[in-house]
C-alpha cells in the first residue's frame, strides 16, 4: 500500500501547487477574463495586509480563492521531495508529468525514481506499478479525491468552510497560510506560501497524520488545453494484476 500513500500524498499537493501556479499562468497568457476581473475588483483592497492573525489568514484566503476560479484544467511537469517523519533525512526526490482538471480527474506520470502511473475519471482511482505488473484500484470519493482540499482549491469554494486558517509572516512581501481541515482527512494540514498582493502561491507543503512532508514544485504550466477524456482512464496491459480495494 506504500504507493497508495504516496499518490494520496500527491495527489493533494499537486493539486494545491497547480491552482497556484496555473492562475498565474493563465493571467500571463490573458486566460482570465472580466469575471475574475471583476472578483478582484471587489476584493480587499491591496497594500499591506493586516497583520491581526485571523483577519490576515482570512485576507489571504480569499485572495488565493480569486486565484483559482479561471482554470478548468492544468498540465505541468513537477518535482517533489518527501521528508519521512520515521526516517529522517535526505528527503525522496521524484518527478513526472502532470494533468489535472477542475472535476477532479487527473493523470500523473511519474518518471524518476521509478515509472509509476496514478489515474482517475473522478470516480475510479488506478495506481499502476509497470515493474511489479500491478494495478491497485480504488473508488475516488469518500475524502480521497472528493475531499476538502481538492474541492476548495480545485474545484471552487471557500477555504473557510473547510479549513481553520492561520498565517504567519503577516505584513510581508510572501505570507505561509496554514490550512487545517475541519473535518477528517487523509492530512494533517497544508501550507501555502502565498504572495501577500496578489494571492499567487508560490509554494505547498502538505503535511500527513503521521508527519511526513510533502513538498511539490512545478514547471512548464499550461491551462485550460481541454485535455482528451481518454488520459483519465486507465486499460491494463495484459498480465497486469488488479488488486481491488473497498472504499
Amino acid at each position: 500500500m506504500a504507493m497508495w500513500a504516496r499518490a494520496r500524498s500527491a495527489v493533494l499537493a499537486a493539486a494545491l501547487a497547480a491552482s497556484g501556479a496555473g492562475i498565474a499562468a493563465a493571467e500571463a497568457s490573458g486566460a482570465v477574463g472580466a469575471g475574475a476581473a471583476a472578483d478582484a475588483a471587489a476584493s480587499p483592497a491591496g497594500g499591506a495586509v493586516n497583520a491581526a492573525g485571523a483577519g490576515c489568514a482570512a485576507q489571504i484566503a480569499a485572495r488565493v480563492e480569486q486565484r483559482y476560479r479561471a482554470v478548468r484544467d492544468l498540465s505541468a511537469d513537477f518535482e517533489q521531495s518527501s521528508h519521512s517523519a520515521a526516517m529522517p533525512g535526505a528527503p525522496s526526490l521524484s518527478s513526472g508529468r502532470l494533468v489535472i482538471t477542475r472535476s477532479g480527474r487527473l493523470h500523473f506520470r511519474y518518471e524518476r525514481p521509478a515509472p509509476s502511473l496514478v489515474v482517475s475519471d473522478g470516480e475510479t482511482l488506478w495506481i499502476a506499478d509497470p515493474v511489479a505488473k500491478e494495478v491497485q484500484v480504488l473508488r475516488a470519493e469518500g475524502g480521497f479525491l472528493a475531499g476538502t482540499a481538492l474541492q476548495v482549491l480545485v474545484g471552487g469554494g471557500r477555504i473557510a468552510d473547510a479549513f481553520e486558517a492561520s498565517a504567519e509572516g503577516c505584513g510581508g512581501v510572501t505570507v505561509r497560510l496554514i490550512l487545517a481541515p475541519r473535518e477528517a482527512a487523509h492530512y494533517e494540514r497544508i501550507e501555502l506560501q502565498v504572495a501577500a498582493e496578489s494571492g499567487e502561491v508560490q509554494g505547498v507543503a502538505l503535511a500527513d497524520v503521521l508527519g511526513n512532508i510533502t513538498r511539490t514544485a512545478l514547471r512548464g504550466v499550461a491551462v485550460n488545453q481541454d485535455p482528451a477524456p481518454e488520459l483519465f482512464h486507465y486499460a491494463p496491459a495484459p498480465g497486469e494484476r488488479l488488486l481491488r480495494f473497498p472504499r
